[in-house]
């Protein structure tokens, strides 16, 4: 009789237990937020509120590029991602914050790698854009060789090819028995070109001296390599955890608020969306006017700078003048 009560009123159920669990100490947490990291707490809610309209994007570039691009994919995702680690903050689930952060830090370069390693190569001459579903098959294939790469120790490229072209084999001859034989050779060939590219396996510490290497930018390898590395203890059940438990016993099964633990992911929280934008000019350097505007204001309006991008700002120009992929006339 009680399971079919419950069955009756499954979602006021469940509706109930998730107000319930929220209750008002998740509001108790975000008012000591308020009253004792006011820096912080304007710091987060001001960056939502100026966010970049990813509308910008379409303005300038072509919507079928946008589509099919992992960056325009992930940062039009960022925003939503981005508010839910402000309400993780503040609630105080921090290591939860932390971890969402460790997604969107890796996000901005990864996304950059990918859409760069596999538009240089695409399956039809004619075509301009690499469609995202292909990418997508590639990105699935690499992580799938991501562990074998990884034991080849060294690069080398003849062992990768390898690796690379049979793994391309074996997928167009599983996923694409209706293909003919000449396009299975094609997608063989392409496959297998992606595939065998050592940056494609390159680990976040790595991308991250890459990245700055490329555009001239060395000096923010020491911070960018620090939150990386803070951001994985946070994540990982490593010494982070236990520090935090054995300083706030009684955070275990209830929310508190946590002043330096705030602080720290404002910090990380900024030094992502730094690299977030940095990355994004690198892809969609027509945007670089709305970014200019937006860092202003929160230098003038929320105290903070974004370092890195500035960088990047003073030295777009000659990308923009270098680019038209995607432009539109």
């Amino acid at each position: 009789m009680m399971g079919n009560t419950y069955e009756g009123n499954f979602c006021e159920s469940v509706l109930e237990v998730i107000r319930s669990i929220r209750g008002e100490l998740f509001d108790e947490v975000i008012r000591k937020s308020c009253e004792n990291s006011k820096h912080e707490v304007k710091v987060l809610f001001g960056i939502l509120n100026s966010w970049a309209d990813a509308a910008d994007l379409f303005r300038e570039y072509e919507v079928e590029w946008i589509l099919n691009n992992v960056q325009g994919v992930f940062f039009t995702y960022f925003w939503r991602g981005s508010c839910w680690i402000v309400y993780e903050a503040l609630t105080g689930h921090y290591l939860e914050a932390f971890r969402d952060l460790r997604f969107m830090f890796e996000g901005s370069l990864l996304a950059l790698a990918y859409d760069w390693l596999i538009d240089s190569i695409t399956l039809e001459e004619a075509s301009s854009h690499v469609r995202l579903d292909v990418k997508a098959e590639l990105i699935e294939l690499a992580e799938e060789l991501r562990e074998r790469v990884k034991q080849l120790g060294g690069v080398d490229y003849e062992k990768l090819r390898d690796i690379a072209r049979r793994k391309a084999e074996d997928f167009v001859r599983d996923k694409s028995a209706e293909l003919d034989e000449e396009k299975r050779k094609e997608y063989v060939e392409v496959y297998s070109e992606v595939l065998a590219q050592p940056e494609l396996y390159y680990s976040i510490p790595k991308l991250i001296a890459e990245f700055l290497r490329e555009c001239d930018l060395e000096e923010f390898e020491e911070r960018l390599k620090k939150a990386w590395a803070e951001l994985c203890l946070y994540t990982h059940f490593s010494r982070k955890f236990f520090k935090w438990i054995m300083k706030n016993p009684h955070e275990i099964w209830a929310e508190d608020y946590d002043e330096e633990l705030l602080k720290k992911c404002c910090e990380l929280y900024t030094i992502t969306i730094d690299l977030l934008f940095s990355t994004l000019l690198l892809g969609y350097p027509k945007i670089h006017e709305t970014i200019s505007k937006i860092i202003k204001w929160w230098t003038n309006n929320l105290g903070i700078k974004l370092e890195m991008t500035e960088k990047m700002l003073d030295r777009i120009g000659d990308i923009v003048s270098s680019s038209n992929s995607g432009t539109q006339s």
